[in-house]
């Protein structure tokens, strides 16, 4: 099983049912620290595998950009206030939940930027969702994480802490060459940790 949600307390998604499923198969998980806290919940040797590059993700064509920010996932209070206060200041704001593929897709390629909130305040950087975005050469902006360096994306999406996310989305706004900079290194930086190269190691182990 390759886990993809996060193992922090209080995660809705991580219930009793999935953490059996967990401990009575291999794990591999996107995150380090993810390993680590499902060794302190008793599933056996988690492995990290880190997500990487295929041509395969690269399906987002360009678009006129008539969207200023865009938040697609799940809803909460800390994600809805600052898509509200972005609002308020009069920019183009969408935010979608339930929307997949060729949809959400075609949303993202009118965004100027990504935003990018998480669900919980203790969080690890959500990689399922970013790397996408890099490899398609789309503008991310994150709330901060205390685990960004270790992930590698630090050079490819720009980061603000959650009390700056609303200043920072309105100074890159103003800023386009900042904007594409930043988005071409993300997709460079991808090209150069290809998923191919990071399965090396794991699937070795399969045979041990």
């Amino acid at each position: 099983m390759y886990n993809l949600e996060q193992i922090v307390e209080g995660a809705v998604w991580v219930t009793p049912g999935y953490l059996e499923l967990l401990r009575h198969h291999r794990v591999w998980d996107y995150s380090a620290r993810n390993c680590a806290a499902l060794r302190d919940l008793s599933v056996h040797e988690p492995r990290h595998v880190a997500l990487g590059y295929s041509v395969a993700l690269e399906r987002i064509s360009p678009s006129v950009e008539d969207i200023d920010v865009l938040f697609y996932g799940v809803y909460n209070e800390r994600r809805l206030a600052v898509l509200r206060s972005l609002a308020k200041r009069g920019l183009k704001v969408v935010h979608a939940n339930g929307v997949y593929g060729k949809e959400r897709d075609d949303l993202v390629a009118r965004a100027r930027i990504v935003l990018n909130v998480h669900f919980y305040e203790q969080s690890r950087l959500e990689v399922p969702r970013c790397f996408y975005l890099m490899a398609n050469g789309r503008f991310v902006l994150s709330e901060a994480s205390p685990d960004t360096e270790e992930t590698g994306f630090a050079g490819g999406m720009a980061f603000a802490p959650y009390a700056e996310l609303e200043s920072a989305c309105v100074w890159y706004l103003e800023h386009a060459a900042e904007r594409a900079a930043v988005a071409a290194a993300g997709r460079d930086l991808l090209h150069k940790r290809p998923q191919s190269a990071l399965l090396v190691p794991a699937l070795a182990a399969l045979g041990g």
